[in-house]
């Protein structure tokens, strides 16, 4: 079964309208720049050469996008301000769903330190296009960074 368009039937049922069409583009981002997506579960992975980079969630109204970015975040580059503001503004803290024996993680992201993060520590819940747009260039840095 090809994972790619079992992902793009799962985007046509869950979703409609604007939100149809940011998924749709942004899957079509994904593999235009090689990361592929893999079915573990009910949810599809981000991968980068076998690296798990993110994970795309249909159980979080209508969907959600978790960004794993460990390691990945203290980038010299310069970057923009409305990257960083959406991004701050999607940190996902630990709430132990996964059983976690601490209260989350210390994580820097663009020089900013938080505690209590979760091990997937971006959230993008229902991202709209401006959004999208930002998470997509977040994406090209970690890919370029892990490389």
């Amino acid at each position: 079964m090809d994972e790619q368009k079992t992902l793009e039937h799962k985007i046509n049922q869950s979703l409609s309208g604007g939100t149809l069409q940011n998924a749709l583009n942004f899957v079509s981002f994904l593999r235009e720049n090689e990361l592929t997506l893999e079915q573990p579960d009910e949810g599809w992975a981000i991968m980068n050469n076998g690296e798990w980079m993110g994970y795309i969630d249909f159980h979080i109204s209508p969907w959600t996008l978790f960004i794993d970015g460990h390691g990945g975040f203290d980038m010299n580059s310069a970057i923009d301000n409305t990257l960083k503001e959406t991004t701050w503004a999607n940190v996902n803290h630990c709430s132990q769903c996964s059983g976690c024996d601490d209260l989350g993680l210390r994580v820097t992201i663009f020089d900013r330190d938080f505690e209590g993060l979760c091990l997937l520590p971006l959230k993008f819940t229902n991202p709209d296009t401006a959004t999208l747009e930002n998470i997509k260039k977040l994406m090209l840095l970690l890919k370029q960074n892990r490389t």
